[in-house]
């Protein structure tokens, strides 16, 4: 394995490519996060996963330059079973880890902060994706943290401007992507897509 860049020179890059990735299309992504986030809510939580992994589906396209269209929040609904396990275990785990004086509770959500990912991109399961997802930030545990700490920063600031999370929860969702291809090692190619 080749030595990690420093976590400062990752987390500027990762910041450089998502602002290039989200100025291409700025009003597709803005829009798609508000419909993810919208369907999310009204489904109450049952179809979060899928259009979450939509979502992360086209900023990979993106990524590829690839042609985008706001159809591909909806594309993933494969990922229905294996998001919702994961989606289930998570919760149960963070109310203990709540329950737990909260610092458990960061813990798990950042070591489980590439799982969505992890079943969109590699087409495992629940729990495998689970464990990949650890995996991931056990091994570049400095990276992933300082990611998690520059997309924590980036929604204080947003909270405090109005409509801010407009701008924020988009970045966010397309950082978190290219965090994960970078650390995962995600090589993208058309046959993927056919899942």
């Amino acid at each position: 394995m080749a030595e990690p860049e420093a976590f400062d020179e990752f987390v500027l890059s990762i910041a450089r490519e998502t602002w290039e990735l989200f100025r291409r299309e700025p009003v597709l992504f803005i829009l798609a996060s508000l419909v993810v986030t919208l369907v999310s809510v009204f489904s109450l939580g049952l179809i979060a996963g899928p259009v979450s992994a939509g979502y992360v589906e086209m900023v990979r396209r993106g990524r590829r330059g690839e042609p985008l269209a706001m159809g591909l929040i909806f594309s993933r609904f494969d990922t229905f079973i294996p998001s919702a396990v994961a989606f289930v275990i998570l919760g149960i785990a963070l109310v203990i880890g709540a329950f737990l004086l909260v610092l458990p509770a960061l813990l798990v959500a950042l070591f489980s902060a590439f799982t969505l990912h992890v079943i969109t991109y590699e087409n495992v399961g629940g729990i495998a994706a689970i464990q990949r997802s650890i995996a991931i930030v056990r091994e570049n545990f400095i990276h992933v943290l300082a990611l998690v700490l520059m997309i924590a920063l980036a929604h204080a600031v947003g909270g405090i401007v109005v409509f801010g999370v407009l701008l924020t929860a988009p970045l966010s969702l397309i950082a978190l992507t290219i965090g994960y291809e970078r650390l995962a090692g995600a090589v993208v190619v058309p046959e993927q897509l056919a899942i």
